[in-house]
């Protein structure tokens, strides 16, 4: 049964040499403003040690070799006043949705704003501000369930966040189902919102990482982010082309949600930074990811790390907006509905370095270059 759990939530990948070292600052507070309570989980294999708050069911630290991979805060007290998303799940709807507003089954719904006039990753009082009920359900896995009742959305839905932790590789699952007895159809768009930094220095921008990304097509939005309902191919040698390997993110700045290749059941994207001998893979089944780097975080070097493009979010996630567009083939957003199949949806993480001895080589598995 546990094999059966772990075929389930992981994904296909490859295998890679890799090491544990060094001391590991732990993440602390278990006790909100409000008085709610918010347990700490951690997981631990040879080269990860990853810990998680039942707040936003949020991913707060992985650590790989000894060094810390995401932006985050050390404090639970800090991670509620935030307003970055820091490694949370998001839902109900992740992303942006035009206006705050959405026709279902010939009904309108009027959502918060929350980002200017626009309503973004489940609104003000989201599920990356909630508190989740954890359990570690098997071996280096913990699940985190949610009930959720939002006047918004009219409806109560039951979604569940699972992690789970396999060597390198970290595994993410999402669910959600109507509640029993529930009638209402909603909408639903979950992911994981973690900030990465591959440098092992949290002061360092990401300008020394690269990104692949295997999508030939991109969502075309205007200057707040919304799509206008285009899909853009992605040109060779343009700021969207991301099949170079790897293209350096040096320059520009990314809010932009890529589409998985119709011919593909995943997306497959790499991110690395050559000179600290990291890389981390990702294979998920969704219909699109979302590329952020972290452009609206302050751009104050007195507020780092926690300011402008010193991380970059891997989104995984059905498109922005996607209530709102039924035609000229945009991509369908995901309805839940009564009598009919649950939302759900798996991403896996895969750390690895280029060399592992003084004397190794590697060879890109995209071009074949050599990292030597």
């Amino acid at each position: 049964e546990e094999q059966k759990k772990k075929v389930e939530i992981g994904m296909p990948f490859f295998t890679g040499d890799v090491y544990w070292e060094g001391p590991v600052k732990e993440f602390s507070g278990t006790e909100l403003s409000t008085g709610e309570k918010a347990e700490i989980f951690r997981m631990k294999s040879e080269s990860i040690q990853v810990t998680f708050s039942e707040f936003g069911a949020s991913l707060v630290s992985l650590k790989f070799a000894g060094k810390e991979m995401t932006l985050n805060y050390s404090t639970l007290a800090e991670l509620e006043k935030n307003t970055t998303y820091y490694g949370a799940t998001i839902g109900r709807f992740a992303n942006r949705i035009k206006d705050g507003t959405f026709t279902l089954d010939n009904e309108m719904y009027a959502l918060p704003k929350n980002n200017d006039k626009h309503f973004l990753h489940g609104g003000p009082r989201g599920w990356s501000h909630r508190v989740w009920k954890g359990e570690e359900i098997a071996p280096n896995t913990i699940e985190f369930v949610l009930e959720d009742n939002d006047e918004y959305f009219q409806s109560k839905v039951i979604a569940r966040t699972i992690y789970q932790l396999e060597n390198a590789q970290l595994n993410m699952h999402w669910e959600c189902m109507l509640a029993p007895g529930e009638t209402r159809s909603t909408i639903v768009n979950m992911t994981n919102h973690t900030y990465w930094n591959l440098t092992g220095d949290l002061f360092m921008k990401i300008h020394c990482h690269g990104l692949f990304l295997n999508c030939d097509r991109y969502l075309d939005i205007d200057e707040e982010g919304i799509p206008t309902g285009k899909i853009e191919t992605v040109l060779p040698g343009t700021i969207e082309d991301f099949h170079s390997c790897p293209r350096i993110l040096r320059n520009g700045e990314y809010d932009h949600c890529f589409l998985r290749n119709p011919d593909q059941k995943f997306i497959y994207a790499e991110l690395n930074s050559e000179q600290h001998n990291t890389r981390v893979q990702i294979s998920a089944d969704h219909p699109a990811i979302q590329i952020y780097t972290a452009n609206f975080l302050p751009a104050d070097d007195q507020a780092a790390p926690h300011d402008y493009q010193r991380a970059i979010c891997l989104e995984p996630q059905h498109c922005p907006d996607s209530p709102n567009h039924q035609a000229n083939g945009f991509p369908p957003g995901f309805i839940l509905r009564p009598n009919q199949p649950h939302y759900q949806h798996k991403a896996s993480f895969l750390f690895s370095h280029f060399r592992t001895g003084p004397r190794a080589h590697c060879y890109c598995r995209i071009c074949g270059r050599d990292w030597g």
